[in-house]
């Protein structure tokens, strides 16, 4: 088994990723929601990734390696582009 050092990925990079992919804002849920700039992370890598932080379409829960994703809404198995408009 090969082990990766620990700063192999950068911190958040679950919910950087997800809303860059997205090309959704990020939001930063334990700083009262604010915007996670393009060159920072959230505080605690936590993550609300969409245009409205108190109606995201995700949230990134960090949890030390096993980071979990939420889906608040139904997802229709259509595009990304037509899910997200």
């Amino acid at each position: 088994m090969q082990m990766y050092p620990q700063a192999s990925c950068r911190r958040g990079f679950l919910a950087i990723d997800i809303a860059a992919a997205l090309d959704l804002p990020l939001w930063d849920p334990d700083q009262g929601n604010a915007p996670v700039r393009a060159d920072s992370h959230a505080k605690f890598s936590n993550g609300v990734i969409g245009k409205d932080p108190q109606k995201p379409q995700v949230v990134v829960a960090a949890n030390g390696g096993s980071d979990l994703v939420y889906l608040p809404k139904p997802v229709s198995r259509a595009s990304p582009a037509a899910r997200w408009g």
